[in-house]
Parts: structure tokens; sequence; C-alpha cells
């Protein structure tokens, strides 16, 4: 399985607008955001001080 079908896009398929883009953007980065601190949180509670 070659990398480059990981890499390449349709580029009929990409959002156009700027503002979708940037909500894109937005919602990929607070999703891994709120991800990282939910694992923390549970790992906090989990091992003993």
């Amino acid at each position: 399985m070659d990398i480059t079908k990981f890499i390449t896009y349709d580029a009929k398929k990409v959002p156009t607008s700027f503002c979708k883009r940037l909500g894109w953007f937005l919602s990929l980065w607070i999703a891994g955001t709120v991800t990282i601190i939910l694992v923390a949180s549970l790992l906090h509670m989990l091992i003993p001080h």
C-alpha cells in the first residue's frame, strides 16, 4: 500500500471557502485538544499519587 494513497486528495472535494476550511481546522484542533485532556484526566485518576 502506497503512502501516496493517504496524502492524495480530490480537489473537487476540498472546501473552497476560507470559512469552511477554518471551521474544519478548528473542529479538528478542538477535538484533538479535548481528547488529550480527557486521556490525561483519566490517567491522573487511575495512577495513584
